[in-house]
């Protein structure tokens, strides 16, 4: 199901709000399209995707919803080196999960230094939502190959600006991701935003 910024808002407030309620805070981060959502990227996103710094987050978080855990969860996922948790939350899914994959690199979206270094605190009501920088979104989308995401990320980044530096490193060669992109799409994406 596909959410508009209104319901991705109202979920992610009263989501965090409950965690803020708690005496441990688990560490998360906002990734995935909701995250470029709710900065005002005009994209829908068909689900709220959190990462958690560890498997004690997920855990915890667990434990705080476990009225609208589904089944199974929490589990760990072999192929994807994520301990995952999927939740129907307010009707919608909504899922955490840690990637375990080692990396020194700070500019990729979801492992790595990058989720916890590079990203903004947006406010929603009285409650901060931690969201991953937009530039290692764009770059989860190249690794993707998802045409139509990246052009509405890059015009975004091009009409508000961006850290020219991260996004420099990310698609250079010294980047951990670097094998994986579309070099086709990388030259496009560095073209248009004057890289």
């Amino acid at each position: 199901m596909a959410l508009s910024k209104e319901n991705t808002e109202a979920m992610l407030q009263d989501f965090f709000s409950q965690l803020d309620d708690c005496k441990h805070k688990p560490e998360l981060r906002l990734i995935g399209t909701a995250a470029a959502q709710i900065q005002d990227v005009p994209i829908i996103p068909a689900d709220i995707d959190l990462l958690a710094r560890t498997r004690e987050d997920v855990d915890f978080v667990c434990d705080q919803f476990r009225e609208n855990l589904e089944p199974g969860c929490p589990q760990f996922i072999q192929g994807s080196m994520q301990y995952y948790a999927a939740f129907t939350y307010q009707g919608e899914k909504l899922e955490v999960s840690t990637v375990e994959a080692e990396s020194e690199s700070d500019t990729l979206e979801t492992y790595g230094s990058g989720p916890w270094r590079h990203y903004s605190m947006i406010r929603i009501g009285s409650v901060g939502i931690p969201v991953v920088a937009l530039e290692l979104r764009l770059v989860s989308e190249i690794i993707r190959r998802r045409e139509d995401r990246i052009d509405i990320l890059v015009n975004h980044l091009r009409e508000n600006g961006f850290d020219r530096d991260l996004l420099e490193r990310a698609l250079s060669t010294q980047g951990d991701s670097y094998e994986r992109l579309d070099k086709r799409i990388l030259e496009e994406v560095k073209q248009s935003l004057g890289i």
